[in-house]
């Protein structure tokens, strides 16, 4: 994504580039060369050697039509200013470059030797463009690596956070801001899983141990003969007032001073109810 905007980014800088720059002076470019010609017509250099300026008649057909993007846009802009106007550009002898121009179809070609335009072309243009491309790539993969190495090692510890474990090495490690936030987040809750199942642990082990004692005398008083069993209820009564005193203690740490929902019964329904077990138990 990076690359394609970077991309679109440099390849509009180029449009605006040649609508903006090149076309405005290839325009008053075409404009100084018909009025260079026009002057050296009407002061009547017609023909005649005058310097490094040479002269072909009409019907000649002195260079090429330009195939840079410069000089196609000047000749284009000498035909559009003055109807059957010409613009060539060729090599003559040696390697001198030369700019022929006419400035209308029965005027005679103007010649003058220029140095040599080289803007880069396109060649130069897709090479500077797959530049851009291949360091903008190297950058935003060297991005995605940092963010995705803390990311990684996050996933690879999801398992042993999930089973209450605390990850000894689930420190920050760079990156991002958002990344060491998320980091942060994660170790905060891997501790509160963490103390949640000791505490869960604690919880079970100290039920299992608190209630074992009382409901064993319990079974036991159960199978004494009824006279004695009916000498121990007093004593029944205290254990299971032991048990329940206990299975209080520990819903009161499990709330942890959370207030029990309240909810709204009817009262002789669930008086009937009771009454209903008791009969079925009791007789």
């Amino acid at each position: 994504l990076l690359g394609l905007l970077l991309l679109g980014t440099q390849a509009a800088v180029y449009v605006l580039f040649h609508q903006y720059v090149m076309n405005p002076a290839a325009e008053r470019f075409a404009e100084f060369l018909l009025q260079t010609d026009h002057a050296l017509i009407s002061s009547g250099a017609q023909y005649a050697p005058n310097g490094n300026l040479q002269w072909r008649p009409a019907s000649a057909s002195p260079g090429k039509i330009p195939d840079k993007y410069f000089m196609d846009k000047t000749a284009h802009y000498v035909q559009q200013q003055v109807p059957g106007a010409r613009l060539r550009v060729g090599l003559d002898e040696g390697t001198t470059t030369w700019m022929w121009i006419r400035g209308g179809p029965h005027q005679p070609w103007l010649g003058m030797p220029v140095s040599p335009m080289n803007f880069g072309g396109q060649g130069f243009m897709f090479m500077r463009l797959g530049v851009i491309a291949l360091v903008t790539l190297l950058g935003a993969w060297l991005i995605v690596r940092q963010i995705n190495r803390p990311l990684a090692r996050l996933a690879a510890e999801a398992p042993r956070i999930g089973l209450g474990d605390t990850p000894d090495t689930l420190q920050p490690i760079g990156g991002p801001l958002e990344v060491q936030h998320l980091t942060q987040a994660i170790t905060g809750m891997a501790n509160d899983l963490h103390r949640l199942h000791e505490e869960r642990t604690l919880l079970l082990t100290g039920i299992s141990h608190e209630l074992r004692t009382p409901l064993s005398r319990l079974l036991l008083t159960l199978h004494l003969p009824d006279s004695d069993f009916l000498e121990q209820k007093s004593a029944m009564c205290v254990d299971v007032n032991e048990m329940d005193e206990t299975i209080d203690k520990f819903l009161t740490l499990v709330r942890s001073g959370d207030q029990e929902k309240a909810v709204v019964v009817n009262v002789r329904d669930w008086l009937e109810e009771m009454q209903g077990i008791a009969r079925e138990r009791y007789g």
